[in-house]
């Protein structure tokens, strides 16, 4: 009797082995990169400026005329001042910083 219950407890154990490397994996393939992105995100909101050129999740692309709060308007036509207003979490990625062209410029002429 007590042979039986140690050889089942020995078959029970590469099962747990087997459970707890894809618990492992699946932390550092799909939840841990997630967490980086939403970082990555949540740091770029937050340093969003006036001025800073954007494309949104769908597709829009143009400058921060403003940000309130959760609200950034955004000027998408520089000659007829046409702008709109975007949830914020609806910026996508800073495709050019307000000063960027200003730094590469200085650097070439260094």
């Amino acid at each position: 009797m007590a042979l039986s219950v140690i050889l089942m407890q020995a078959d029970i154990l590469p099962t747990v082995g087997l459970v707890a490397v894809i618990i492992f994996a699946f932390y550092f393939m799909m939840i841990r990169p997630q967490k980086r992105e939403r970082a990555r995100v949540k740091n770029m909101l937050e340093n969003l400026r006036k001025n800073d050129e954007v494309q949104t999740i769908g597709g829009i692309q143009g400058r921060v005329a403003a940000i309130k709060d959760d609200v950034v308007i955004l000027k998408i036509d520089e000659n007829s001042d046409v702008k709109i207003r975007v949830s914020k979490s609806a910026i996508a990625g800073v495709t050019k910083r307000e000063g960027e062209e200003e730094d590469k410029e200085e650097e070439k002429k260094e």
